[in-house]
């Protein structure tokens, strides 16, 4: 027996897909108080969500538990409560004009003088390597 793919179903996605393409979802304001909040720490949304639960729960959960929630946020619009409240108080503390990353135990990382030295030979073998190249591709002859 062959087993045939259903036609309805093809024609079905392919209604759903056009109908987003001509009226596509808004992205809900908290979804967008979210992402903006978390590009004011410079950090990403998933970290955000775990400094959210820290601030209102006073302890972390495992990224495991937390990929549902986030899941359901990217997929759904679906915003847990402690994730509005902390994106609220970072956009309250912005337009104050008094927002630290610091304030959420967000810490910058300063590379160390051994990080920049080595940085720096990486660029200039880098840029060497490429000359060479350069060189050999060009079919220079010496006259």
């Amino acid at each position: 027996m062959k087993l045939v793919p259903s036609f309805g179903l093809f024609f079905n996605n392919m209604k759903n897909h056009l109908q987003s393409l001509i009226h596509p979802r808004r992205v809900p304001d908290d979804g967008l108080s979210v992402a903006f909040a978390s590009s004011l720490l410079q950090i990403s949304e998933f970290r955000f969500f775990h400094i959210a639960h820290i601030e209102w729960f006073g302890n972390d959960i495992p990224d495991r538990r937390m990929e549902s929630f986030f899941c359901e946020y990217l997929f759904n619009g679906i915003i847990p409560f402690w994730v509005r409240n902390l994106s609220r108080k970072v956009l309250n503390l912005h337009k104050q004009g008094s927002l630290q990353p610091a304030d959420f135990g967000i810490r910058r990382h300063v590379p160390t003088p051994e990080m920049r030295t080595k940085g720096k030979w990486i660029i200039i073998m880098l840029l060497m390597l490429v000359a060479v190249f350069c060189f050999l591709i060009s079919g220079f002859e010496p006259i």
